[in-house]
């Protein structure tokens, strides 16, 4: 089976997290490009194209939620949008 890496943009302000999950994602042949903050997210967009978004919810300034909306409002996704919590940061939670 052939496989092609995708390219995942991580989003989150504690680096530590970052880093952990960019090493492993790397390990699995993926690329990864990281960003601490929302504002960060939203400018490396604008100029490098991702296929994939893993944003944290709860961040300092701009927060996930308000950086999905401004993403939204510049890219259209084809009229499928998503947005995904993971146990780093549950539904509810």
């Amino acid at each position: 089976m052939f496989k092609t890496s995708s390219k995942i943009m991580l989003v989150d302000d504690e680096k530590d997290f970052v880093e952990m999950l960019s090493l492993r994602l790397k390990e699995n042949g993926e690329s990864v490009i990281a960003a601490y903050n929302g504002r960060e997210c939203l400018d490396t967009l604008k100029k490098t194209p991702v296929d994939v978004v893993i944003l944290d919810v709860k961040m300092p300034g701009m927060d996930g939620i308000e950086t999905l909306k401004k993403n939204q409002e510049s890219v259209s996704f084809g009229g499928s949008n998503h947005a995904h919590r993971t146990r780093h940061n549950p539904v509810g939670g």
